[in-house]
């Protein structure tokens, strides 16, 4: 295996999947190998005269900080795409990223891999699901993605911030998270304060005769976790009547909607005027 010298390598451009270099995490490679070597040597590409680093950055930065002249190289020949692979598939196995960070590489893997998410799933030997939930984050409000980039709020509170609308009241909870701080218990709560405000009331209770029963139908729209829109779902429950007061029941609610109409067409006649 070829030793490359340093001064002749130029790093990974700086948008490479991670958002910033770990100088704690050079510190500890660079005690790692003074102490059992180099277990994996980077992979450069021939760059003119020089090399660039295709995976192994903190690596390089390691044998720099311990004033190295080579270092241990695969040179690799290859196409954009594959090196977009390689990087990317680099920072998936061996560093630890933030959950944004899993989402940009993600996210630049799947555009260079066949198959979708099942097949990026079975080489990163995740589940579809996780991999699906970590691209989510690249649809999220920049701020909500700079949060838990710099760990300001747990990902568990991002996802509760992340479904919260309107964009007015998700963008004032997302402040509030990031000021004064935010469990994912706290963001759950103020998900479920903005879905109780935005909940429709239900429309009016209908009351039939079946056979000396009384059947209670309420119609009322609730909201979708799949497409985010609002949808009627029917409840209907029973419970035992005698006839007369069932037809009571009937007359109130026949005569509460007719008061409910004179009053709209009182409402319509003074408006008129």
């Amino acid at each position: 295996m070829p030793e490359i010298a340093l001064n002749l390598i130029d790093l990974a451009e700086p948008n490479n999947g991670r958002q910033r270099v770990d100088m704690d995490h050079v510190h500890r490679l660079a005690h790692e190998i003074e102490t059992v070597g180099l277990l994996h040597p980077i992979a450069l590409e021939k760059h003119g005269p020089r090399y660039r680093v295709i995976a192994g950055n903190h690596r390089l930065l390691a044998f720099q900080h311990l004033h190295r002249e080579t270092i241990p190289a695969t040179i690799i020949d290859t196409t954009a795409d594959a090196v977009v692979q390689l990087r990317c598939s680099e920072n998936m196995t061996r560093n630890q990223l933030t959950p944004y960070e899993e989402a940009v590489n993600l996210g630049r893997l799947l555009g260079v891999t066949d198959g979708g998410t099942t097949a990026l799933a079975t080489r990163l030997h995740r589940s579809t699901e996780w991999i699906e939930d970590r691209l989510e984050i690249l649809n999220w409000p920049e701020d909500l993605q700079r949060a838990i980039h710099e760990k300001t709020i747990s990902l568990g509170a991002a996802k509760s911030l992340a479904r919260i609308t309107p964009v007015e009241a998700q963008n004032h909870y997302i402040r509030q998270a990031v000021t004064h701080g935010c469990s994912a218990q706290t963001a759950r709560l103020w998900y479920n304060e903005t879905l109780r405000d935005n909940q429709p009331p239900p429309t009016p209770l209908e009351i039939s005769n079946v056979g000396g029963m009384a059947e209670f139908r309420t119609k009322t729209d609730v909201l979708c976790y799949g497409c985010n829109s609002y949808a009627e779902l029917d409840e209907t429950r029973s419970v035992r009547f005698c006839r007369e007061c069932l037809n009571q029941l009937n007359e109130a609610h026949e005569q509460a909607a007719r008061m409910s109409r004179e009053q709209e067409a009182k409402e319509s006649a003074a408006r008129a005027v």
